[in-house]
């Protein structure tokens, strides 16, 4: 009896580890199944939102593929010819174009949009060609051309000659827009932020993550650039937002474009900063979105991001205030019961403790690692999937 009993025992124990085994290995066959994918789409495909093609002299280029807010000219502004998606760059910020050939020409004859202007002087606007109009009987030169100021978004239709200085008012988005006259810097750094006098001024604020789990915060970036002051949009990957919230205005507006750790890193950068009052809005663009969902921001972006309708919902929506929880850590004495210092932390939604913690963790050690640059939403969840092992207790605190 005793000798069944230890060899039933034993079967039922080796069939849950071939059970167990199965599992793990039928999610492992998927996860790299889906990155090996990912890699391949990645590289021969044109994800024309994945970095930026070239960046020199002050203009920041990306393919003419790319879905801007902004218009550009289909044919190169220095040889005329009529760029393909293969071979057709624009500048995300001030919307000038060439082929990748001339970008280089380019970057020498035009300047791009400015951050910083004298205040003694007029600001002009940033008139960039975005079309000519060919007839048989004109030159190209001598023509009616198109012109965009890439400030106030107005469009113009006349010659190279009749074009003449004019001050700019920024028009559509002056009650968002920081000009550049209002800007101070000192020794290459942006110093402060001079506010303008007018009462529905509260200039706008991008933050975005490009390594969020969807991977198209940099879409959100070439979208805004082209519509705001370059200062304005921060790409999080480059720039720290402790170091943005310094030169602030004391009234303002800011899109927090990432997942719920990008959300909580810059309402805590915010909260070092007492002399800002801000308004937080959420574009939910991480795995799980907790707090975007909770606030009515949504669970996902959409899949056609327009710049325009993102800026009207931002000024629509109604503020809330929304808690903050403090955490203080009180670590064990050290050597000779020494006491060590307490670590205070803050959340917004929830703390974890346990095997949940460890793999958000891990998820932000992975961020540095060069096969995050292939992840995703849908990846991510297959990860946590696979590292997260069952019967293990999370505890976790609301």
């Amino acid at each position: 009896m005793y000798s069944i009993s230890i060899i039933n025992a034993m079967e039922v124990f080796f069939s849950i580890n071939d059970f167990l085994f199965d599992y793990y290995f039928l999610i492992g066959g998927l996860f790299l199944s889906y990155l090996v994918y990912k890699i391949f789409h990645s590289l021969f495909s044109d994800n024309i939102y994945s970095q930026t093609n070239f960046t020199s002299r002050g203009h920041s280029w990306r393919s003419i593929q790319c879905h801007k807010a902004i218009p550009y000219n289909i044919h190169c502004s220095v040889c005329g010819i009529l760029m393909l998606p293969l071979v057709g760059l624009f500048c995300e910020c001030c919307a000038a174009s060439a082929c990748k050939r001339c970008c280089r020409i380019v970057d020498k004859k035009l300047r791009c949009k400015t951050i910083t202007w004298p205040r003694d002087k007029i600001f002009q606007h940033h008139w960039v060609n975005v079309g000519t109009i060919r007839t048989d009987s004109s030159d190209n030169d001598d023509g009616l051309k198109k012109f965009f100021c890439s400030w106030c978004q107005r469009t113009k239709l006349c010659t190279y000659s009749a074009l003449e200085p004019e001050e700019c008012n920024f028009l559509k988005y002056r009650d968002i827009i920081i000009p550049p006259y209002c800007t101070q810097v000192e020794k290459g750094i942006i110093a402060k932020v001079k506010p303008l006098a007018e009462d529905n001024w509260i200039p706008l604020i991008i933050f975005a993550n490009p390594k969020s789990g969807s991977n198209r915060s940099d879409e959100i970036l070439s979208l805004f650039r082209g519509l705001l002051n370059p200062l304005q949009v921060v790409d999080l990957s480059r720039t720290a937002p402790e170091t943005v919230v310094r030169w602030l205005p004391s009234r303002c507006r800011v899109l927090a474009v990432g997942g719920d750790g990008t959300v909580a890193w810059i309402l805590n950068s915010l909260l070092s900063a007492t002399h800002v009052r801000a308004s937080v809005a959420i574009m939910p663009m991480g795995t799980g979105n907790d707090l975007s969902r909770v606030l009515g921001w949504g669970s996902g972006s959409d899949t056609h991001l327009d710049a325009h309708s993102i800026i009207n919902t931002i000024k629509q929506a109604d503020e809330q205030l929304l808690d903050r929880w403090k955490v203080t850590i009180a670590p064990r004495p050290g050597r000779l019961g020494r006491p060590r210092p307490k670590r205070v932390v803050y959340a917004y939604n929830y703390v974890s403790i346990g095997v949940d913690a460890q793999v958000a963790l891990d998820f932000h050690y992975a961020r540095a690692q060069f096969l995050y640059r292939y992840a995703s939403r849908t990846l991510n969840f297959v990860s946590k999937c696979v590292m997260l092992e069952p019967g293990k207790e999370v505890f976790r605190f609301f």
